[in-house]
């Protein structure tokens, strides 16, 4: 990784590796930054029965997991493994120390776009990488939903994220006419609905003070 990030350009300031499971099959290679246009196109698999440069040309995100075996620009990495320049770091603030556990990649990569650096997935190095580990395994939902409207915050803000909730909400509804009976989409639906109605609330007690 050290070699490969001296090659590249300055407004590179993040990369990082693939990242594995421990049974080898891959974890995380690299995601876009949150948006209404990345959202879409993540709900409705745009970037899979397209191609993703196409994709990404008509909706102008990069950062679509497709190929996990090639060096592309995204929008993230998974913070477990990430290699960043010192000073770039320091002066665009370092991680956000506003963000509750998890979350402060996307939003590092979010806030780094913004300053016009980029972020590099590097598939040519590999770690292993035990998910969840860190935490307990079962996380009260209120914490799930305030650790999410405190990344929103941070980044797109909380109404863009109403509508990209409700463009997975969508999604999740087509879907359920397809296959009725997946517990799964069911769980989804739920799922969002709380987050839009979370969303709502904390936007509104914000805005009041």
């Amino acid at each position: 990784m050290v070699s490969y990030f001296e090659t590249v350009p300055d407004d590179v300031i993040c990369i990082g590796p693939k990242i594995l499971n421990y049974d080898g099959t891959i974890q995380s290679s690299g995601y876009p930054n949150p948006g209404l246009r990345e959202r879409f196109c993540m709900c409705f698999k745009l970037h899979k029965l397209l191609p993703v440069s196409i994709v990404e040309l008509i909706f102008r995100v990069k950062g679509f997991p497709h190929n996990s075996n090639i060096v592309r620009e995204v929008g993230w990495v998974s913070g477990s493994c990430m290699m960043i320049r010192a000073k770039e770091y320091k002066m665009i603030g370092g991680l956000n120390e506003n963000i509750e556990f998890y979350g402060e990649e996307p939003e590092f990569g979010y806030r780094s776009k913004k300053h016009h650096y980029r972020t590099i997935y590097y598939p040519n190095a590999e770690i292993i990488h035990l998910g969840g580990q860190s935490s307990s395994k079962k996380v009260d939902e209120e914490i799930r939903l305030r650790r999410y409207a405190l990344l929103q915050r941070e980044t797109v803000g909380y109404s863009k994220s109403i509508w990209m909730s409700r463009i997975v909400l969508c999604a999740a509804y087509l879907k359920k006419i397809v296959l009725p009976n997946k517990a799964s989409l069911l769980q989804a639906i739920e799922w969002e609905k709380k987050v839009i109605d979370y969303l709502r609330k904390v936007k509104d007690e914000e805005t009041s003070h």
